[in-house]
C-alpha cells in the first residue's frame, strides 16, 4: 500500500528546519486569544461556507458535490505574470477574479446548459470546449488551459471507470471518514498529490485535495455522508492569503531576504525552497493557534473540541484577509505558478526526413544486440492517431511495403535470422506470439479460436509475468514469422474514426522469445560449457492518445475510447510512479489495467526499454503533440534493471541433479546402516539360539552323568562276578573302560577350565563360565563373535559327543 506523508507531520519538520520563514509561537498564542470570543460566531461556524459566498452551492445533495469536485479539481494557480493583466469572470453584475473567477465560470456553464459538472461530459471535453468554459471576460485567458483540460480528462475518466461518474460515490466509499476520504483521492486522482523535497525529505501538503475533503464537509453541511467525526485531523490549506494573514498578524515572520523577493514579485516555482518554507510554516502556526484555542476554552471549563478545528481557522484567515486587504497591502502575498517555456529533453530526435532504417539502427539495433547477449528488451510506439506510430513500428500491410518503407518489427525479425544464421556453434530456439488487450481484455492473434477466458496474466516462480494460454508458434525462419505477423495484424480491431480510417482500437504486444546454447558438437570440442539462455523483445503498439472528443466516436466506438485511455491512464501513473524522483519506495500501480500488468518487466523491471513517441507537425493537433511529449519525458526518468537471463529450466535442472546426488549419498549412508544393522541382530539371534541349545545340553549332560555315577560301581562289582563266561567278562570290562576314559577325558576338561581359577570348580560352573562368556562377546564387533563362537561349538560337540557315545555303550545293559 502506498505511504501519504502527514501533512502535519511534515509541516512541524518544515517549521524546524525553516532559514527564511518562523513561526512565532507567542504571536500565535496572541492570535489565539484575539479569535477567541470569535470562534462561537456564525463567521467561525460551518453555516458560513454558504452564507457569506454566493457562489457555492445552495443545496446539500448530488450535484452539489460533483461541483465541489469540479471546482477544487481546476483550483491551482490563478496567477498572471502582470499584475494589471487577470484572468476576470463577469457572473450576475459582478466580476470575479482568481478562485472565484473558476467558480463563476463554472455557475455561467451551468445556467448556459452545459453539463459541465457531469464526469461523463468533462472527461470527452475537447480543448476549445474547455476553453468556451472557461472563457475570459478580458483579453487574459484562464492560466495553464491545457494541462486544466488534462487534468478534467483525466479525472473525469476515473470517475467513470471507478466511481459510477460521480464523487459522491467516493463520499459513500469513506464510510464517515476524512482521512479514508482524503486518501481515496490520493490513491485515484493524481494530479490531487501535493508533494515536495524538503531537507532530503518527502513532505506533503495535499492543500486542494485536504480542500475537496473540507468543502465536501461543507456543502453536506456535516450531516449524513458528510458527517467526518475525524475532521479536525486534517490541516489548513496553506492558500497564498493565509501566510499574508499570518504575517500581518504578526504570529510568522519572513527574513529580510524573502521579504526582499516577495516586494519584487518573484514568482516562485512550484517545490522552491522558499514556497516550501511558507507553506509549511503556515500550516504548523495554524495547528499551534488551534491548540491554544483548545487550552483558553478549558480553562473555562467548556469543550470545544468540535467546533474549533484547522479548516473552520482556514475559511476565517482567508475571509479576514479578503476583508482587511487595505490594511495588509503593505504585506506581499508569494505566488507560484506551475510551468514555464516547455522544454524537453530526449536521447533521440528524428525529423520528417528521416528515414525508417535511421530510426531502427539508432534506436532498435542496440536493442536486438542485447536481446542475443541474454537481455529482455522492449519498445514502445506511442503517440496519437495518425501520428505514425503503427507506420513506424511496422506492424500493418508489410508485404506491400517497399524494403525501405518497412518499419521496426521487419527490420528486427531479418537480422535476428541473419544473426542465427551466422553463429552456427549455437543452437537457436524461436518462438512468437502475439496478444491484443482491446476493451480490457486478452486476446490471442494468433489463435483466435482460443476464448478470452483462457488467457490470464501471472507470475511465475522468479517473478516473470506470463500469459497462462498464450499459444507460442516456433519458427526457423524469417518469412515464417512476417507471416505470422501479417495474420495477426488482420485480426487487430481496427475501426474508423475522424483521426484515421484504419484507427488501431486495441493495445498490441508482438513478442519473440528465443532459447540459445551451445551445440552439442561445439561443447564436444571445448572443456567449458556455455549455460542456456532465454531472452525476449516485446513490440507494443499502443493505441491511439488522442482525447476522445476529438474522435468523434459514439456508441461502441466511444466505450473503446474510454477504454483505451483508461489503459493509457494506468500507463502514464505507472511511468509517473516509477520516473518520480520525489518518490522513495512507492506503490507502482501495475494492477490498474491489464496493458501495465503485461509490461510490468519492462518498466522499471528487468528489460533494456525504448519508447518512441510519434507527434504530428500539425497547429491542430497541438495539445495532443504536447501531450505525448509530457507523457514521454516523464518516462525517460525510468531506471530499468536488466541482467541476462539464463535458462531458468537450466537452473532447475541443476538444482534438482544436485539434490538427487545428495539424496543417492544419504539413501547409499542409510543402507550401509541397515545392513549393519542386520549383521548384528542376525548374530545376537545366533547367540542366543545357542544359549539354548547349550542350556539344554547342560540338562542332558548332567542326566547322563549321574546315570554313568550310577551304573559304575554296579559295573565294577559285577565286573569281579566268576559265573560269567569269558566273553561276557571281556565285554564287560570294554564298558568299564569305555566309562573311565570318558570319565577321564571330562576330568581333563574340567581342570583346563580351572586352569585360570584361583581354585578348582565344578563341572557346571565350567558351563556357566561358557555362558558369561558368550554374553561378554554379544557387543565387540562379527570378528570376534566368530572367535567365541568356534570355541562353544566345539565344547558343545564335545559334550555332546560324550554323552551320546555313553548313552550307545550303556543302552545293552540298561
Amino acid at each position: 500500500m502506498e505511504v501519504f506523508p502527514s501533512p502535519l507531520e511534515s509541516a512541524k519538520f518544515i517549521a524546524e528546519h525553516s532559514k527564511d520563514v518562523s513561526v512565532d509561537e507567542e504571536g500565535a498564542r496572541r492570535v489565539a486569544e484575539s479569535l477567541f470570543d470569535k470562534a462561537s460566531a456564525a463567521e467561525f461556524g460551518l453555516a458560513g461556507w454558504k452564507s457569506l459566498h454566493e457562489l457555492n452551492p445552495r443545496a446539500a445533495d448530488k450535484e452539489a458535490v460533483d461541483w465541489v469536485f469540479l471546482v477544487d479539481t481546476l483550483n491551482f494557480s490563478f496567477w498572471s505574470e502582470q499584475e494589471d493583466r487577470k484572468y476576470l469572470v463577469k457572473y450576475k453584475h459582478k466580476t470575479y477574479s482568481g478562485y472565484w473567477s473558476l467558480c463563476a465560470a463554472v455557475n455561467r456553464a451551468l445556467d448556459d446548459g452545459i453539463p459541465i459538472t457531469s464526469a461523463s461530459y468533462f472527461a470527452t471535453m475537447t480543448l476549445d470546449q474547455v476553453r468556451h468554459v472557461f472563457r475570459s471576460d478580458t483579453e487574459v485567458p484562464l492560466p495553464l488551459i491545457e494541462e486544466r483540460h488534462r487534468v478534467l480528462n483525466e479525472s473525469g475518466i476515473v470517475l467513470l471507470e471507478k466511481l459510477g461518474g460521480s464523487f459522491l460515490t467516493c463520499v459513500k466509499m469513506s464510510e464517515k471518514s476524512a482521512q479514508k476520504l482524503l486518501r481515496l483521492i490520493l490513491e485515484n486522482f493524481p494530479s490531487y498529490r501535493d508533494e515536495a523535497v524538503f531537507e532530503k525529505k518527502k513532505v506533503s501538503f495535499y492543500k486542494r485535495a485536504q480542500i475537496l475533503v473540507a468543502d465536501t464537509w461543507s456543502v453536506l453541511e456535516g450531516k449524513g455522508d458528510g458527517s467526518f467525526d475525524d475532521i479536525s485531523s486534517l490541516t489548513i490549506f496553506a492558500d497564498y492569503r493565509i501566510p499574508q494573514v499570518l504575517v500581518h498578524l504578526k504570529a510568522m515572520k519572513y527574513s529580510e531576504e524573502l521579504m526582499k523577493k516577495l516586494r519584487e514579485g518573484t514568482l516562485f516555482q512550484s517545490g522552491d525552497k522558499e514556497e516550501v518554507e511558507i507553506r509549511g510554516c503556515s500550516i504548523w502556526c495554524c495547528a499551534l493557534i488551534c491548540k491554544h484555542l483548545q487550552e483558553l476554552y478549558q480553562k473555562k471549563g467548556q469543550d470545544m473540541q468540535e467546533k474549533i478545528n484547522a479548516v473552520l481557522l482556514d475559511y476565517y484567515l482567508w475571509d479576514y484577509a479578503r476583508d482587511h486587504r487595505e490594511e495588509m497591502k503593505d504585506i506581499p502575498f508569494h505566488r507560484v505558478i506551475i510551468g514555464k517555456d516547455h522544454v524537453f529533453t530526449f536521447d533521440f530526435v528524428f525529423g520528417k526526413n528521416s528515414t525508417q532504417e535511421e530510426v531502427y539502427a539508432v534506436c532498435i539495433k542496440p536493442l536486438l544486440v542485447s536481446l542475443t547477449e541474454g537481455y529482455n528488451a522492449t519498445v514502445f510506439a506511442y503517440g496519437q492517431t495518425g501520428s505514425g506510430k503503427t507506420y513506424t513500428i511496422g506492424g500493418d500491410r508489410i508485404a506491400s511495403l517497399a524494403v525501405d518503407e518497412r518499419g521496426i518489427i521487419p527490420r528486427a525479425i531479418q537480422e535476428l535470422f541473419h544473426h542465427v544464421s551466422e553463429h552456427r556453434n549455437i543452437d537457436f530456439h524461436v518462438k512468437v506470439s502475439y496478444i491484443e488487450v482491446y476493451k480490457e481484455e486478452l486476446r490471442d492473434l494468433l489463435d483466435l479460436e482460443s476464448s478470452v477466458k483462457e488467457l490470464h496474466i501471472r507470475e511465475d516462480e522468479k517473478g516473470n509475468t506470463v500469459i497462462v494460454g498464450a499459444k507460442e508458434f516456433q519458427v526457423e525462419c524469417a518469412d515464417e514469422v512476417i507471416s505470422l505477423l501479417e495474420s495477426g495484424n488482420a485480426a487487430r480491431h481496427t475501426g474508423t474514426t475522424q483521426m484515421n480510417e484504419h484507427s488501431s482500437r486495441s493495445h498490441a504486444i508482438f513478442t519473440i522469445s528465443i532459447r540459445q546454447k551451445q551445440s552439442a558438437e561445439f561443447q564436444k570440442n571445448t572443456d567449458a560449457a556455455q549455460d542456456s539462455i532465454a531472452s525476449k523483445f516485446h513490440f507494443v503498439d499502443l493505441a491511439g492518445s488522442e482525447r476522445v472528443a476529438k474522435t468523434g466516436n459514439t456508441g461502441e466506438r466511444f466505450k473503446e475510447s474510454i477504454q483505451i485511455n483508461s489503459g493509457l491512464l494506468a500507463l502514464g501513473n505507472v511511468i509517473s510512479a516509477l520516473g518520480d524522483p520525489k518518490r522513495k519506495s512507492v506503490h507502482i500501480p501495475y494492477r490498474d489495467a491489464k496493458i501495465t500488468r503485461i509490461l510490468k518487466d519492462s518498466l522499471g523491471g528487468n528489460a533494456k526499454t525504448v519508447m518512441i513517441t510519434c507527434i504530428s507537425p500539425s497547429s491542430l493537433d497541438f495539445d495532443e503533440s504536447l501531450n505525448s511529449l509530457k507523457y514521454a519525458n516523464r518516462a525517460k526518468n525510468i531506471r530499468n534493471k536488466p541482467v541476462v537471463n539464463y535458462n531458468p529450466e537450466k537452473d532447475r535442472i541443476d538444482e534438482m541433479e544436485l539434490e538427487i546426488r545428495l539424496l543417492r549419498e544419504a539413501l547409499q549412508s542409510q543402507q550401509v546402516s541397515n545392513q549393519h544393522l542386520h549383521d548384528v541382530n542376525e548374530e545376537k539371534a545366533r547367540i542366543s539360539s545357542l544359549e539354548e541349545q547349550l542350556t539344554r545340553l547342560q540338562v542332558q549332560y548332567f542326566s547322563y552323568r549321574n546315570c554313568v555315577d550310577e551304573a559304575f560301581p554296579f559295573l565294577v562289582d559285577l565286573n569281579d562276578d566268576v559265573s560269567l563266561r569269558r566273553s561276557q567278562q571281556d565285554r564287560l570290562q570294554s564298558w568299564i573302560t569305555m566309562v573311565e576314559k570318558v570319565r577321564k577325558e571330562a576330568l581333563t576338561i574340567q581342570e583346563t577350565d580351572a586352569g585360570t581359577e584361583t581354585s578348582p570348580v565344578p563341572q557346571h560352573i565350567t558351563i556357566l563360565q561358557l555362558k558369561r562368556e558368550l554374553k561378554k562377546c554379544q557387543v565387540p564387533l562379527p570378528s570376534a563373535f566368530r572367535v567365541v563362537l568356534s570355541n562353544l561349538l566345539q565344547r558343545s560337540t564335545f559334550l555332546a559327543a560324550g554323552v551320546d557315545k555313553a548313552i550307545l555303550e550303556m543302552s545293552p545293559v540298561v
